[in-house]
């Protein structure tokens, strides 16, 4: 990933990391922290995105932001006002596409891009 204590800002070409046949999903959690963005979710698969999910508006689609997810998370009818919203849409995303539950207790932490913005 980017590392902003290392001057480095540069974006993350993930479809280079997903040949044909290959998916992979993205949850980018603080895509700007200084403008306070709301959290993305990215699904490719065979080297395209297939959903961009904005937290802040999860059922937008578009030409430049494909959504295969939106029809699944217009359904689901989530609160966004609830406080455990992200959180009920992580699991929303994860469950459509049987990804394996998140351990709490083995997640990666990047110590120094958190002091960096502490």
């Amino acid at each position: 990933m980017y590392d902003p204590s290392l001057g480095d800002f540069d974006r993350i070409d993930y479809r280079t990391l997903c040949p044909p046949g290959v998916e992979l999903v993205v949850f980018e959690p603080n895509p700007c922290v200084a403008k306070a963005h709301g959290p993305k979710a990215y699904h490719y698969r065979d080297g395209q995105a297939v959903s961009c999910v904005d937290y802040e508006a999860p059922d937008t689609v578009g030409e430049y932001w494909p959504n295969e997810l939106a029809p699944v998370i217009t359904a689901a009818a989530l609160d966004y006002q609830d406080l455990d919203y992200e959180e009920q849409l992580t699991r929303l995303i994860c469950d459509h596409l049987r990804l394996p539950a998140l351990d709490r207790d083995h997640i990666a932490l990047d110590h120094a891009v958190i002091a960096y913005f502490g």
